[in-house]
């Protein structure tokens, strides 16, 4: 209705003769409203802007709102939609982009377009802005043709960019500058929120989990100003994702407190469920989960030198030791980003050459249905990446995961992208529909079912109905977590 009265009101000023809108009334001819919805996004914008500068002063201000509303509603009607927003089940997310056919998957329904570089050997790099901005546009106007919403995602990098303070590091341990490095990276997260993007994923590769605390805390304050809604408990347009990496050392150094007592981890999840509020603070001492780093680094050596023996070798041991630590950690690290602020997590593996674990590899059934339920309780989505096949796909959707990420599952239906052949592999809509319908054959099984029933419930648990209802649906859930299917 706001774009509706601004033309009505420009176009009035034109017939009418007013100002400087009657000499430029031979430039531009008047448009109904039908027609101007007709319009993609960008082209609405474009004749908004010439009507603004042959209208009347006063027209200004009015038209420019209309702008703002219009922007904001594509992004209200192309949200990614949480669970607790009713968005029940799994969703299928493909990187790419225009070099490799991302777009020609417009009009699967539900499918997340996450724009990035997806080239062979490097699946992280962000796109530059004007192209990004290009593609949303694109994305949009297919929807404003009755094409169908997808929300569009974009990924700034695994590792933030870290400043660290100089003077107070010299005594040896590192000591980050965080406001530096919040500011920093808001810069770069800043850049695909206002291309459009629906949201952001943003790694903490090389941070503690006290530092992932720490940063993740910040950047909405950072983005949005201390005092927005948007930087607090309110629900973004455009949330952030943060990644936690399975086979990448991480080290824990953060230690739960309420009340000014140290609370163990479990507990700490419990309090957090039920809305209390839990600090995270340092901890005196620190502990290495999946300390894999270096085995990686020397199999990696091993393989290029021509040494397979010793290189699968220190491929297996890394790979244990990823097993060993992986649920733990993953635990630990939805408290800790929960208590950050975020909605949304993705568990992704970085090293998805030949011979490594992949996602798919490091949990049990049983693992994966726990995690969800973690996530879920704490009115988080948790979303899984890292080489992810169409079996494993099914494995998630029985779990109750949220959404998965496909690149090499797009393009091989190993999961692997293929590691022959140019700078880009083009996505093949055929293993796009493939996936689709291993998703759609485990939702009817009764673990999809029963996944699918506890979301439901802890839905109505997380919302702002009556507190009865809210202890009622809380009460079921427990009761369904205990069943098997």
């Amino acid at each position: 209705m706001r774009i509706r009265a601004a033309i009505v009101v420009l176009l009035s000023l034109f017939l009418l003769g007013a100002g400087p809108a009657a000499r430029a009334q031979k430039a531009l001819s008047p448009i109904k409203v039908g027609a101007f919805r007709k319009l993609a996004p960008a082209a609405q914008e474009r004749l908004l802007r010439r009507l603004v500068k042959a209208a009347a002063p006063t027209a200004k201000k009015g038209a420019e709102a209309a702008v703002a509303a219009g922007k904001r509603g594509a992004l209200v009607r192309s949200r990614y939609k949480t669970f607790r927003e009713g968005e029940l089940g799994t969703r299928e997310l493909v990187s790419g982009s225009a070099h490799d056919g991302l777009l020609g998957l417009l009009g699967r329904a539900g499918v997340v377009l996450d724009w990035e570089l997806m080239r062979r050997y490097q699946a992280t790099t962000p796109p530059p802005p004007a192209e990004l901005s290009a593609g949303v546009e694109k994305v949009r106007a297919h929807a404003q043709v009755g094409g169908g919403e997808h929300p569009v995602t974009s990924n700034v990098s695994e590792q933030p960019q870290i400043i660290v303070d100089e003077k107070a590091s010299a005594a040896g341990a590192r000591v980050i500058d965080y406001e530096a490095t919040i500011n920093k990276n808001a810069l770069a997260v800043r850049a695909v929120v206002d291309a459009g993007a629906n949201g952001v994923k943003v790694g903490s590769q090389g941070l503690s989990l006290y530092e992932m605390y720490r940063i993740y805390r910040g950047l909405p304050r950072a983005l949005f100003g201390a005092k927005s809604p948007r930087a607090g408990k309110g629900q973004p347009l455009q949330p952030i994702a943060g990644i936690g990496l399975l086979d990448v050392t991480r080290v824990n150094d953060v230690v739960f407190r309420y009340r000014g007592k140290v609370v163990p981890l479990a507990q700490a999840a419990n309090l957090a469920r039920q809305g209390r509020k839990v600090a995270v603070a340092r901890a005196p001492g620190a502990e290495r989960m999946s300390d894999v780093d270096t085995l990686v680094g020397r199999a990696l050596v091993a393989e290029q030198t021509g040494d397979a023996e010793t290189a699968r070798r220190l491929r297996d041991q890394a790979n244990a030791l990823t097993r060993q630590d992986a649920f733990r950690k993953v635990q630990t690290e939805l408290v800790v980003a929960h208590l950050a602020g975020l909605r949304i997590f993705l568990i992704d593996t970085q090293h998805n050459d030949r011979g490594f674990a992949r996602f798919q590899e490091l949990f049990s059934d049983q693992e994966l249905v726990s995690l969800a339920d973690q996530a879920h309780e704490l009115g988080m989505d948790i979303w899984a990446a890292g080489s992810i096949n169409a079996d494993g796909h099914g494995r998630l959707v029985k779990a109750g995961w949220n959404l998965v990420c496909f690149g090499g599952a797009a393009r091989s239906d190993s999961g692997l992208r293929p590691e022959s052949g140019g700078d880009f592999v083009g996505i093949d809509p055929a293993k796009i529909d493939r996936l689709l319908a291993a998703r759609k054959a485990a939702e009817k099984t009764a673990e999809g079912s029963l996944a699918r029933r506890k979301m439901e419930l802890l839905a109505v648990f997380h919302g702002s109905g009556p507190r009865d209802v809210r202890e009622r649906a809380w009460q079921d859930y427990s009761t369904l977590k205990g069943a098997k299917p």
